[in-house]
């Protein structure tokens, strides 16, 4: 006849004792099948002991379902009842990311909660002390504030509705990048120094409005350039005597005096070919009859980098003058 033999708790049979063994185990049996229960129930329950104590479930020992489809059943296959609800399900299907839902019908219904406790988050104020990464798009429809620098990845958009603001109290606010463009639709005023970049955002050939706090700077380049050939490119004022240039001039390097009334003036930045035109003016204190500035001596005295200039008085003579001053008009 079937026993459990040896009647420490460690067998586990369902047809002993037989129904129709003698009474002579019985005591062995009963205390089997007491030490049997104890050491199944203590895998997942506190120590039984007396006065009913004990037996609760121990922390990590009660088990969701953890499976890829919806449980339509409970875990004995039997249907479920209104005792079940609140029972727990994760998603193992990795494409969900784990979802965990609870049951709230018997029918039976599994409502998600990973997902609204997200939201619950998001809903009230986080801070986050870390960093937050978020892959796809994100829509806020509060306040966002940052004590750190928020990082645009390549390619990404920080886009406002029709009425956003973005507003930034005593830090910068940079744009960079080749293709990194700010577009305003209503006034842009600068209570600073607004430096603009010859930059795509200042490329426009409309003219500025009467009353622009700021000037448009590709108009204003557009218009220096096509007037840049009537600007004055160089001037000069010196001492006949030695060739001293009085105060600094502008684009000339140097004035060097090679015989009386004779004169290299060598330009700082060179001219663009001799085809460039000069013109001059001397004065004198003493009794020197009036004086023009030429050259007599060479027909080419223009070159990209210096000019030759000759002062004169009206009958031919060379003459030093106590003041020569000349401006030169040209491409450079």
């Amino acid at each position: 006849m079937p026993t459990s033999d040896p009647w420490d708790g460690t067998t586990w049979g369902i047809t002993a004792p037989d129904i129709d063994q003698s009474y002579g185990n019985a005591y062995k049996e009963i205390y089997d099948l007491r030490k049997g229960i104890a050491i199944r129930m203590n895998k997942e329950h506190e120590t039984l002991a007396t006065s009913s104590a004990d037996g609760v479930h121990k922390q990590g020992s009660a088990r969701i379902f953890f499976q890829d489809a919806a449980p339509t059943t409970q875990v004995d296959t039997s249907a479920f009842d209104s005792g079940d609800l609140g029972l727990m399900w994760c998603d193992s299907n990795s494409t969900i990311d784990n979802e965990i839902s609870i049951l709230t019908a018997t029918t039976p219904t599994w409502t998600p909660i990973s997902t609204n406790i997200i939201a619950t988050l998001l809903a009230a104020n986080r801070q986050f002390a870390g960093t937050l990464t978020v892959d796809g798009a994100t829509t806020l429809t509060g306040a966002v504030g940052a004590a750190a620098a928020i990082t645009l990845g390549a390619g990404a958009d920080l886009i406002g509705s029709t009425t956003s603001d973005i507003t930034i109290g005593t830090t910068a606010f940079t744009v960079a990048g080749a293709t990194g463009n700010v577009s305003v639709g209503g006034t842009f005023e600068s209570v600073g120094v607004a430096t603009l970049a010859d930059t795509s955002v200042t490329k426009t050939t409309a003219a500025p409005a009467a009353d622009a706090q700021i000037t448009n700077k590709k108009y204003v380049d557009d218009q220096n350039t096509a007037q840049t050939s009537g600007l004055i490119k160089a001037w000069v004022s010196f001492d006949g005597d030695t060739g001293t240039i009085n105060g600094t001039g502008y684009n000339v390097t140097s004035v060097t005096r090679t015989a009386a009334g004779t004169y290299t003036i060598a330009w700082d930045t060179n001219f663009a070919d001799d085809d460039y035109a000069i013109a001059g003016f001397c004065s004198n204190s003493s009794a020197l009859p009036a004086g023009v500035v030429c050259n007599g001596s060479t027909d080419t005295p223009l070159s990209v980098g210096e000019a030759l200039i000759e002062t004169k008085r009206i009958d031919g003579a060379a003459a030093d003058y106590e003041l020569v001053t000349v401006i030169a008009i040209g491409d450079q």
